[in-house]
């Protein structure tokens, strides 16, 4: 039984592996947005922090209050920083195009194929 939960080991760590953020590249994120008086977020799936939107296309509308809503886009990531409203945000997404727009889901990790 113990050499067993030895072998098991690895496999629980590959797991609880955060995401890697690879800063400045253009690539597709998912997650739960939110905005509201002096918040603008981005909270990625898998990784454990909230992004500041710092830019977000023309033709998509934010309506306020009408948040949280779930996100797959496509966009940039910034290196770590103080960004937002009164610094309080590790990093800033800017959106370039949103792929799926929904409600927000329980299992954020699992984006839907349609």
């Amino acid at each position: 039984m113990k050499n067993l939960l030895l072998a098991l080991i690895p496999f629980l760590l590959i797991g609880c592996a955060s995401v890697e953020i690879e800063e400045n590249k253009t690539l597709r994120y998912h997650g739960h947005y939110n905005v509201g008086f002096e918040v603008n977020e981005f909270k990625p799936c898998g990784i454990d922090e909230m992004w500041w939107i710092g830019a977000w296309p023309e033709e998509e509308k934010i309506e306020f209050g009408a948040s949280p809503e779930y996100l797959e886009v496509i966009g940039t990531v910034t290196p770590r920083g103080r960004y937002g409203h009164l610094g309080a945000y590790k990093r800033e997404i800017h959106i370039h195009k949103i792929i799926v727009r929904d409600i927000p889901r329980k299992d954020c990790n699992q984006p839907e194929n349609k």
